[in-house]
């Protein structure tokens, strides 16, 4: 597989004659078509884990692992799910997520204004969908003040 986990042509043969049941069914053949299509992906900011001051932070995965987003993915919908409601001293820190470039996933709201379930600005429509240009990373942004507690998960569709 490749960087993205897309099946080789050789890794799809091999699955294709492995034995006669996987002949039988072109196991590779059915991998392969399922590749490159739908693909959903769940990120988490954790006050806990990420901290809250202004700034950038890269999401990761319920593993920890950075998200990169492959050039050319279709951005198609995009919900975050407040599992601790994100606060602030002050009331005025605000949150915006991109990918591709500024507040483009989520516009900038103040945290104290999203709860429970909250769409992105994809939403399934296509004119509001974002095309990375090149392999892109998951961001959230803390403008206005820091944030002082707070988790939610992102969970993002794209098309590659």
């Amino acid at each position: 597989m490749d960087a993205y986990g897309n099946i080789q042509l050789q890794e799809k043969k091999n699955l294709d004659t492995m034995n006669s049941l996987s002949a039988n069914a072109a196991l590779g053949s059915l991998i392969a078509n399922a590749m490159g299509r739908k693909r959903s992906l769940k990120a988490i900011f954790d006050f806990n884990t990420n901290g809250g001051l202004i700034g950038t932070y890269q999401l990761l995965d319920q593993y920890g692992v950075q998200i990169l987003i492959p050039a050319n993915a279709i951005i198609s919908k995009v919900m975050l799910d407040f599992e601790i409601p994100l606060t602030s001293l002050g009331g005025t820190a605000a949150i915006s997520l991109q990918v591709e470039s500024a507040q483009d996933v989520l516009a900038s709201a103040l945290v104290n204004t999203l709860a429970n379930r909250v769409d992105g600005i994809q939403t399934g429509n296509a004119a509001q969908t974002v095309k990375t240009s090149v392999d892109r990373f998951l961001k959230a942004v803390i403008t206005g003040e820091a944030v002082t507690a707070g988790r939610f998960s992102v969970y993002l569709d794209y098309l590659f």
